[in-house]
């Protein structure tokens, strides 16, 4: 490779490299760094691959060696939607050894039953293949460049985004969790890619899809941008500074309306964090919605609209503190507990690992003292039990939505005694239709006993949390649920026993 030649593209892709280790500076304890290329084979792709190569030789790097700083891996999603789309794989295959490059190709299944655009559902495979192949602390690099820029903003501006959607692609930012990406040529024009490959005599594919104008990034591409470029020459480059400007004043809004929701914030230990309701209504609407917004988006759950948005606090203001309210909205769950608006993720009922629990709790508590060394993760959905080197004893783990409950073996503290040989043990949820809310319960921190359905106001367990505790029996008498003992089920003395221990999640 030619360093001369490769020296514009060279120091972009250095100086993207140092922007990435300010933002996301690689662990001490780390030494290495491998970079993803997202890798289709095309001119701006195949340009990236190429100054990756010569970035790796000019430091003097081989890439199979483990004392390197930084790997570069070449990443092809096979869609499986053209008729070439083999031929592409052995493309860049052939590319890859030429640039002494590793190639992993990645075949995806596009389900489009969701309803969305077909380029929006190729998109969402191609970077979730990405992301199952990095691990914490990776970066993926993509070839996007000044005129995919304004695409973006363009893009936005018809779909009415505020700030955050006008603030396009960063040259650097986060992808899922202690993950990056990472934009080295997002300078650079498309003619100047186009010069570049053209100079260095790059071969690279041609995706027909490219040209279907269906597509809106295509017709923005093919029927609008050139017209726009006739007009105003310089559009990209502007439109690229407002997108940072739009980014810059994005970022001082978010600070300032951390500082609001940091004070509305509240954590239970059982429910969760959520926004103090009352504290809101006292914003400006204005206030409000930026707030909520921000509450939704740390949760990571799918973004409501701004109508939408306005709506949700309309109807959370209006009702009373005990009504029952619960929101569905653009794939968003909002409900009101009390004087706290939660947020979660819709999903489908988790009957299936409700049933999965009760199972795993029926076996291992039916464990003895030294029988085995089996911890079950409740998180997953499977029955498989996972051997743990750490465990000395048999433990049970509960998620919810805050914190860890572990069921560990132990002879001291408040713990669950060792069920009898002749008692079956059983697990039931609140909502079964065996069991009331008129249940009598005594949990080993009360004096006196109560009905379960006071016993979750008494806690203020939120109901959707309630369908979640398990309660178990020995012979159809309750001795505990997820969250206490009952009192007359405490072990004895030094007696075994299961003993929970709360930890955050």
């Amino acid at each position: 490779m030619d360093f001369a030649l490769m020296a514009p593209l060279l120091a972009q892709f250095e100086q993207a490299i140092k922007a990435l280790e300010v933002a996301a500076p690689l662990s001490p304890a780390s030494h290495t760094r491998t970079l993803f290329i997202g890798y289709s084979g095309g001119m701006d792709s195949e340009l990236l691959a190429a100054t990756a190569a010569a970035f790796m030789q000019h430091q003097g790097c081989d890439v199979t060696e483990e004392r390197v700083r930084y790997r570069v891996c070449l990443v092809h999603v096979h869609h499986g939607l053209s008729q070439h789309a083999d031929t592409w794989v052995k493309h860049c295959s052939q590319r890859a050894a030429l640039y002494q490059l590793p190639l992993t190709v990645c075949r995806v299944n596009l389900d489009n039953r969701a309803g969305k655009s077909l380029e929006a559902v190729a998109r969402d495979a191609r970077y979730q293949a990405l992301d199952d192949l990095m691990a914490a602390g990776d970066v993926l690099l993509t070839a996007h460049h000044q005129d995919d820029q304004l695409e973006t903003v363009l893009l936005a501006l018809a779909r009415g985004f505020g700030p955050l959607g006008l603030s396009a692609m960063g040259a650097v930012q986060a992808f899922g969790a202690h993950k990056w990406q990472c934009r080295p040529f997002l300078a650079l024009s498309r003619d100047e890619l186009e010069e570049f490959a053209a100079l260095f005599a790059i071969t690279h594919i041609d995706d027909e899809s490219n040209q279907d104008t269906r597509f809106d990034r295509n017709f923005l591409r093919h029927e609008i941008i050139p017209k726009l470029k006739q007009r105003w020459p310089a559009i990209a480059r502007t439109a690229s500074r407002s997108a940072s400007l739009c980014a810059n004043e994005y970022e001082l809004l978010t600070e300032e309306v951390d500082v609001r929701l940091q004070r509305l914030e509240q954590y239970s230990a059982i429910n969760g964090m959520s926004l103090c309701v009352s504290g809101l209504a006292q914003l400006s609407p204005d206030w409000q919605t930026q707030v909520l917004r921000r509450f939704i988006q740390r949760r990571q759950c799918p973004m409501p609209s701004q109508v939408q948005l306005q709506q949700v606090l309309m109807q959370i203001h209006s009702a009373k503190e005990d009504a029952k309210v619960s929101l569905h909205v653009s794939g968003c769950l909002l409900r009101r507990f009390g004087d706290g608006l939660y947020v979660a993720t819709a999903s489908v009922s988790d009957k299936a690992r409700f049933e999965v629990i009760r199972q795993a709790i029926v076996t291992t508590l039916g464990q003895t003292l030294g029988q085995g060394k089996e911890a079950l993760d409740l998180q997953l959905l499977s029955s498989q039990a996972l051997n743990s080197q750490s465990q000395s004893e048999p433990c049970l783990r509960l998620a919810y939505p805050s914190v860890q409950l572990e069921w560990r073996l132990a002879r001291e503290g408040a713990r669950l005694r060792l069920p009898h040989q002749d008692e079956v043990v059983s697990v039931g949820y609140w909502g079964d239709k065996d069991i009331s809310g008129r249940l009598r319960c005594h949990p080993s921190f009360r004096h006196q006993g109560r009905e379960l359905k006071k016993m979750w106001q008494e806690l203020a367990v939120a109901p959707w949390i309630r369908e979640q505790v398990p309660l178990v029996f020995y012979n159809q008498t309750l001795v505990a649920s997820g969250l206490w003992v009952e009192r007359h089920a405490l072990a004895q003395d030094q007696g075994a026993g299961w003993l929970a221990c709360v930890t955050p999640g």
